[in-house]
């Protein structure tokens, strides 16, 4: 499944998940942008692994990118329910799916 981050905390998306992927980013950053529609059409091929797919603009939600304490964007952070699992700064797809490689092995 895939969420962008609307008027829910993610608290509330976290504790009703086992894993979640979030990609952390903002709509002025080019790469950001882009790396969303991947993270986007990677989603329906992950849904074997159950993991949820969820994308959180820092702009509209500061205190989340605080919480996990976000230095770079983009960035894509794993958790198992609330707690973090890994954190891994993202460039590219291959990066993405490196990310999802290791999540899906914890």
């Amino acid at each position: 499944m895939f969420i962008e981050l609307k008027g829910i905390t993610l608290e509330e998306i976290l504790n009703d998940r086992k894993k979640t992927i979030v990609m952390f980013g903002v709509e002025w950053c080019e790469q950001c942008q882009s790396l969303k529609k991947e993270f986007i059409e990677l989603e329906p091929t992950e849904r074997k692994r159950d993991i949820d797919f969820i994308y959180c603009n820092i702009d509209r939600n500061e205190n989340i990118s605080d919480l996990v304490e976000i230095q770079k964007l983009p960035t894509f952070v794993s958790f198992n329910r609330s707690s973090v699992v890994l954190k891994q700064e993202g460039k590219t797809k291959k990066d993405i799916i490196k990310t999802l490689k290791s999540f899906a092995k914890i």
